[in-house]
């Protein structure tokens, strides 16, 4: 890589970062079973191999919270 350049992942434009997002809305989009689907990704099967399974089968769930963290000043806090 040359003196000054950021990596792929950094670039200033966050070319790698839309194509990161859109790849992640069309797996979203076109699969028919989101936990599987989480859990069988490079990334899915790295977490549950470390002892995370349990994160990968919660971020896997759809429509199931009646509510989200809010941050607010940096920190997350309960909606008043």
């Amino acid at each position: 890589m040359a003196a000054g350049r950021p990596p792929p992942d950094r670039a200033p434009d966050n070319r790698a970062t839309v194509s990161r997002s859109t790849i992640a809305r069309t797996a979203f989009e076109t699969t028919c079973d989101l936990a599987a689907t989480l859990a069988e990704c490079s990334s899915g099967r790295e977490l549950r191999t470390g002892g995370f399974a349990d994160d990968v089968a919660v971020a896997g769930e759809l429509d199931v919270s009646t509510a989200v963290p809010l941050r607010i000043d940096g920190a997350f806090a309960a909606a008043e």
